[in-house]
C-alpha cells in the first residue's frame, strides 16, 4: 500500500484514502482489516 506510515508491526495509518483497488490488494500485502476513520460529514 502506498502512502502509509508505519507505527509498528501490526499497525499502519495511510496518508489519505485509499481506493476501492488499493482495498482490494491489500490482503495480498497482508493487511487484515481497515478501519473508515472518516465522519459522516466528511467528503
Amino acid at each position: 500500500m502506498k502512502n502509509v506510515v508505519m507505527i509498528d508491526d501490526r499497525f499502519t495509518v495511510a496518508k489519505c484514502a485509499p481506493t476501492a483497488e488499493t482495498v482490494r490488494e491489500a490482503p495480498a500485502e497482508g493487511f487484515k482489516s481497515v478501519v473508515n476513520m472518516r465522519t459522516e460529514n466528511e467528503k
